[in-house]
């Protein structure tokens, strides 16, 4: 047990505060600035990767163009020749339509096309479905009724 008179202690913060602000302070001051400056660098690169991507993009585009502008071309040449072809052959549809087939050699998927159409050159006539008689009728219409010989004699 102690007894007698109490000693004041002191406290080791008061003492040692002005040197701790100033470590403290210190420190801080080196933090932000090591923030401040990955902060810029991420800046730096968020900037660099953006300009890189509308290059890029930029490219990408200019080489979708070039590529749909070269089709457009190969599709116009194609069509020029196909129509120089079908000019220069007779005015038959059954004759056109098998030389665009393919006379000869034809592939498996259009072979019973091929057959069908040759059939129909041969027997001459066009199925009924492509025969129109009368006047020609929008799809949406209503078709039209054709007057009968009994409707004449109602109108007296």
């Amino acid at each position: 047990v102690v007894t007698g008179t109490v000693r004041r202690m002191e406290s080791p913060v008061v003492v040692g505060a002005a040197e701790d602000d100033d470590k403290l302070a210190q420190w801080r001051e080196t933090f932000e600035a090591q923030i401040r400056e990955k902060g810029d660098k991420e800046e730096e690169l968020l900037a660099e990767r953006k300009a890189s991507a509308e290059r890029e993009l930029d490219l990408f585009y200019d080489q979708l163009t070039d590529k749909k502008a070269l089709k457009q071309a190969q599709n116009r040449d194609h069509e020029e020749a196909l129509r120089k072809h079908l000019d220069g052959t007779t005015s038959n549809p059954f004759e056109r339509v098998l030389d665009l087939v393919g006379p000869g050699n034809v592939p498996p998927d259009r072979q019973i096309m091929h057959s069908l159409l040759v059939r129909l050159k041969q027997s001459n006539h066009l199925p009924n479905t492509a025969r129109r008689t009368g006047p020609k009728q929008e799809a949406n219409e209503p078709p039209t009724p054709q007057p009968t010989p009994d409707d004449d004699d109602d109108h007296d």
